[in-house]
């Protein structure tokens, strides 16, 4: 028997929903000349990729970057649902994309316009690249974004639910994350 369970707090599913608007935003205003409008879409992308990378560490159990490390040819061998809580195998492959898409951001934003246009395209192709795992694990009966969105993922009854972090430590990364984006603005004017 398999029940729904709720695996992704909401503050990891409000990050996804505000970094999907950002980096929208972010090149649309790059494409369309809006250089000020782009600058602060910048540096709240810098900011949730800071509070990302805080949250890595101190998160939800889902959300921490060690439940990343999920074996990627785990469904060449198995067969069957995916009985894992956090990431399924493909997985397995977003620890060094999201290390590196945090890095780009960063670089991004401390580098400014001369790095702009690279580093543009290099997040173009790290987003194409999660966009293909999400259409796999999609293809595979996963619904990743249906668990993104809601928050729950169908498990076995007998599977423990992940530890949850709460409001006020996802509150606090995110005070510090907006404290570092304020020195580095502070920086740069």
């Amino acid at each position: 028997m398999r029940l729904s369970m709720l695996v992704w707090d909401l503050p990891l599913r409000l990050y996804h929903a505000a970094l999907s608007v950002f980096l929208i935003l972010a090149f649309a205003t790059g494409l369309t000349h809006h250089p000020q409008w782009h600058l602060w879409t910048g540096y709240v992308l810098l900011g949730l990729g800071i509070w990302r990378a805080i949250w890595g560490v101190v998160g939800s159990e889902t959300a921490r970057f060690p439940a990343f490390l999920v074996d990627p040819l785990r469904p060449l061998r198995r067969r069957g649902p995916d009985d894992e809580f956090g990431h399924a195998a493909a997985g397995g492959w977003l620890l060094p994309l999201t290390l590196l898409w945090l890095g780009v951001i960063l670089l991004g934003a401390l580098l400014g316009w001369p790095a702009h246009e690279a580093l543009a395209l290099g997040l173009l192709a790290m987003l194409g690249l999660h966009l293909v795992f999400v259409a796999a694990a999609t293809a595979r009966g996963e619904g990743p974004l249906r668990a993104i969105v809601t928050g729950k993922k169908k498990l076995p009854a007998a599977r423990r639910a992940p530890r949850r972090a709460g409001l006020g430590p996802a509150l606090l990364a995110l005070a510090v994350a907006l404290g570092i984006v304020t020195l580095i603005l502070r920086w740069h004017t």
